[in-house]
């Protein structure tokens, strides 16, 4: 399956775009985007698998 995402790419999520996510891998699981993100409730870097059809580059921050 080939994806328009790359690794070290900074994406988010279509609908919220201070939802922020790092491509971690060009490995898909079950068609899902694995992505690395800061879990504010445990205080540590976590990673999600999120479909593609979710997530956009995110736009540049100041």
């Amino acid at each position: 399956m080939e994806t328009k995402f790359q690794i070290g790419d900074v994406v988010c999520l279509e609908w919220d775009k201070t939802k922020r996510f790092r491509v971690s891998s060009h490995a898909v699981v079950e068609g899902k985007i694995r992505a690395l993100y800061f879990n504010e409730l445990l205080g540590v870097i976590a990673h999600a698998d999120i479909e593609p059809e979710y997530l956009k580059i995110a736009p540049k921050q100041d």
